[in-house]
């Protein structure tokens, strides 16, 4: 059993999803597959909002965990530039997904080499080819497919989740959710010694850092590659 696991997305809420998604924008060409365990979104929509409406919900199946890729879905008209002297566009409506989940992991940035796949920098940073899922939800902008990747691309490769807890969480339900394994909390408690201080017990609203793998002594630490 892969930690990675706990990124798969069902195939019949993919579905559905696409489905309430073509009612809500008819004039939108959408598509969606499952490959490599990863959400893949194709086609085009009319603006930038719609995008992201649509990337997002696909997100939501499984809030935080859900890998989308949408560099294959495009956008038909460009938003005019605001106004000199205007307020210009809400800056919250600019923000990007990788921004957004920036702000919830910490991370490395790898330079894709020549020859390099997703599944060889799964391995080489995670040790797992089913990390694929977590370098596409970290990369959703950049990529059309988990096989669509580019010498020198800049990755965002995550080194930790920030999970925020919710009312009857423990570190013990944490490391089920996570790692499918509650003798895993200990992880957790190293990971945030705030928490281990505080005798294990962890209250809503709280942030607990979630490592995406334990590191061994003779793992390289390069924040640039």
């Amino acid at each position: 059993m892969s930690f990675f696991d706990v990124f798969e997305v069902d195939e019949r809420a993919v579905q559905r999803t696409l489905e309430d998604l073509r009612v809500r924008f008819p004039d939108a060409v959408l598509d969606a597959v499952l490959e490599d365990g990863v959400v893949v979104v194709v086609g085009s929509v009319r603006t930038a909002i719609d995008r992201r409406t649509v990337l997002d919900a696909f997100r939501n199946i499984n809030p935080g965990l859900t890998p989308v890729v949408g560099g294959g879905l495009s956008v038909r008209e460009t938003a005019p530039a605001p106004s000199r002297g205007g307020a210009g566009p809400d800056p919250l409506h600019l923000m990007t997904r990788l921004e957004e989940l920036s702000r919830r992991t910490t991370q490395r940035i790898y330079r894709v080499q020549r020859g390099d796949t997703l599944r060889d920098i799964a391995i080489k940073f995670y040790s797992d080819p089913k990390a694929i899922r977590i370098l596409c939800a970290s990369n959703s902008e950049h990529l059309g497919s988990p096989k669509d990747v580019e010498p020198g691309t800049m990755l965002t490769v995550p080194e930790a989740l920030y999970h925020r807890v919710e009312p009857g969480e423990t570190l013990e339900t944490l490391a089920v959710k996570y790692y499918r394994d509650s003798t895993m909390r200990s992880v957790l408690a190293r990971a945030n010694p705030e928490v281990a201080e505080n005798r294990e017990k962890i209250r809503p609203g709280q942030s607990i850092r979630i490592p995406l793998r334990t590191p061994s002594k003779n793992d390289a630490q390069p924040s640039v590659d």
